[in-house]
């Protein structure tokens, strides 16, 4: 795509919606593979622009992994205990359980293993959240998230560039992109399983 036609493309968007696009992938805590899909097939179809998305996205994804890192930071004070989480028993135990296994790979495989977990439905607040409590200086913690969130990115404004250029319309360039994206997740899934 020429310069042109990239800067026309970028117009067709509202600068709030690239801006909604950033809050939304900003929040650790909510599924937006679909939604990040979604919006590169629109790109595809000529709606947005791919590279202005992807940037948007990097950016979202960086800034509240940075965020949420920084807040476990500041609660590594408090132990890994049951009161520091306001949810049921069950609910507390099995996240602690979680985290102290999230805590224990990133200190056995280092920032291979907060790259992987990018992948992993849950594992981006949770290498978060496991690299802020445990000793992974923020220097470092910070490249593997820009790395981690750089691949992630290309895979799926990839795979919905992609399904929106080969789409004959709009909206079915959106159900395709969303049904790769529930696809990948149920993958993620999968392997998160243990064997």
């Amino acid at each position: 795509m020429q310069t042109p036609e990239l800067l026309a493309a970028a117009e067709q968007v509202p600068n709030w919606g690239y801006l909604l696009l950033f809050l939304a992938t900003a929040a650790p805590l909510l599924p937006n593979g679909s939604l990040v899909i979604a919006c590169a097939a629109l790109a595809g179809q000529g709606y947005a622009s791919a590279p202005v998305i992807g940037l948007v996205v990097l950016a979202g994804t960086v800034s509240g992994d940075l965020a949420l890192y920084g807040v476990a930071r500041r609660l590594r004070r408090c132990p890994m205990s049951t009161r520091c989480i306001p949810a049921g028993r069950r609910i507390r135990r099995r996240f602690l359980r979680l985290l102290r296994k999230a805590a224990d790979r990133t200190h056995r495989h280092g920032l291979a293993a907060l790259i992987l977990m990018r992948f992993l439905p849950g594992g981006r607040a949770t290498g978060a959240v496991a690299a802020g409590l445990g000793k992974i200086p923020a220097a470092r913690y910070a490249a593997a998230a820009i790395l981690a969130e750089a691949a992630w990115t290309g895979l799926y404004v990839s795979i919905g560039y992609g399904g929106g250029s080969a789409a004959p319309h709009p909206f079915v360039a959106v159900c395709l992109a969303l049904s790769v994206g529930c696809a990948v997740g149920f993958a993620g899934l999968l392997l998160r399983r243990p064997a």
